[in-house]
């Protein structure tokens, strides 16, 4: 068998991950894998991770130069390689490419990672999912979003998406020292709201818990949080570590991993943060709770700050005209920034009660029972040959 799989190898961020090991998983399989790169260059990042053999660039004159065909022959350039290639699967991975009709060879799966909360329901959107033969989402929120948003009616089925266990993972902790350690690991961009950890971080440290935050990553916010940082005089206790290609470090130092993104399918990061048994404190927002188990692994809480609200707190910018997923109410809703004094107050509540050693326990155990990493990738394989 044959697999396409159309994706923006722009960075190296989680859907890419996926995709890289899922084809690593799978190469003594017998199946041929190749990958339609719809951007233009390859990312650095990504260059040690795939075998540039078999990216191929749809748009590019020569596939060894970056010379691009004018725009407007790109949709059939697209169709063209798609048919000549005659994948059985054409699988699609968080995006929407631009086809002036439906191949006439092979199967198309959507793949969704969390871009259809970002999609645009208009004319482009709505003509490619008129094409897919079905589609595969990676939380029941995602399933939801598609469903709510853009009212499929295909196929679509869920499959929660799940990592290899790390190569390194933490010693359990007895108890929290004197000082505590808080982190946070994503691209540094307005809809992760990255501002509520430092804010979470100072109002920890104001009441008289010793803190500091580790942030990894990079993207276009970073200049300003650590201007953020400079202003709150937190300098000595927020330190950026940039772009980590292995986070294990990472995990490590922290005792807390704080997630406060607006909008999240799902979350790897708090998956690999409970597989090193770090208690996650996360918003109560599509498929988070799908991850984390609040409570027990982590405590959630509902977003309750506007972005003009947090604009005035941070002074850094959200803007974004989506609406997101309530798993409480199965509905979709208008979005909104978590609380850093609902974060504070699990955190200082999680310590002064001591129950930080059960919430560890209990992240390491839940990983335990329920990751399954050749699990999911066999379940990911059939599925996709099901639509066959």
């Amino acid at each position: 068998m044959k697999r396409l799989h159309i994706i923006n190898l722009d960075g190296l961020a989680g859907t890419e991950k996926m995709l890289i090991q899922f084809i690593n998983s799978n190469i003594n399989d017998g199946d041929e894998d190749i990958i339609v790169n719809i951007n233009n260059v390859l990312s650095d990042a990504l260059t040690d991770h795939i075998d540039k053999k078999n990216v191929v660039f749809p748009y590019r004159v020569f596939q060894n130069k970056a010379y691009k065909y004018p725009s407007f022959m790109r949709k059939r350039l697209l169709r063209k390689l798609i048919e000549k290639e005659k994948a059985d699967l054409i699988i699609v991975w968080d995006l929407i490419p631009n086809l002036d009709k439906k191949p006439s060879y092979g199967k198309i799966v959507y793949y969704d990672h969390g871009n259809s909360w970002h999609f645009s329901k208009n004319a482009k959107t709505l003509n490619f999912f008129s094409m897919v033969d079905g589609c595969i989402s990676v939380s029941v929120a995602s399933q939801r979003m598609l469903q709510l948003k853009f009212d499929l009616r295909c196929s679509i089925e869920t499959i929660p998406n799940n990592i290899p266990p790390p190569h390194k993972i933490k010693k359990l902790k007895d108890t929290l020292g004197e000082s505590i350690i808080l982190g946070t690991a994503s691209r540094l961009e307005p809809i992760k709201a990255i501002g509520v950890a430092i804010l979470t971080a100072q109002e920890l440290n104001r009441r008289g818990i010793n803190t500091t935050l580790y942030i990894a990553g990079q993207g276009s916010q970073e200049e300003k949080l650590q201007s953020l940082v400079k202003k709150l005089h937190l300098n000595d206790k927020v330190i950026f570590m940039g772009f980590q290609h292995d986070l294990a470090d990472f995990y490590q130092k922290i005792d807390f991993y704080i997630s406060s993104p607006i909008t999240e399918a799902f979350g790897l990061s708090c998956m690999e943060a409970l597989y090193n048994g770090i208690p996650v404190i996360f918003p109560l927002i599509d498929g988070q709770p799908e991850v984390i188990i609040t409570g027990q692994t982590g405590l959630g809480y509902t977003p309750t700050m506007t972005f003009d609200q947090y604009n005035k707190l941070t002074g850094l910018n959200i803007h974004y005209h989506h609406q997101g997923y309530n798993p409480l109410s199965d509905k979709l809703m208008a979005l909104r920034v978590p609380s850093y004094i609902d974060y504070a107050n699990g955190i200082e509540h999680i310590i002064k009660e001591n129950e930080y050693h059960q919430y560890s326990e209990n992240a390491l155990r839940y990983t335990q029972e329920q990751c399954d990493y050749k699990k999911f990738n066999d379940t990911l394989r059939e599925t996709l040959n099901s639509f066959l």
